[in-house]
């Protein structure tokens, strides 16, 4: 079976110093919830999800 397409994840170039330590949070921007990329992102991963699961047997249970 060949792997799924999967939306696209924007990296972002961020990184925040936690005690002392440099830690990159590429994906930040998903946190957002209320901003129109990350919905659109969302969107896209359930549609994904649904493409997969929904024929398989015993799903509408």
């Amino acid at each position: 079976m060949s792997r799924p397409p999967y939306p696209p994840a924007q990296r972002q170039d961020i990184v925040e110093d936690i005690h002392g330590r440099q830690v990159a949070d590429p994906y930040r921007w998903l946190e957002d919830r209320s901003d129109e990329a990350v919905q659109s992102w969302l969107d896209a991963q359930d549609e994904l999800f649904h493409s997969i699961v929904d024929d398989l047997p015993g799903r509408e249970r």
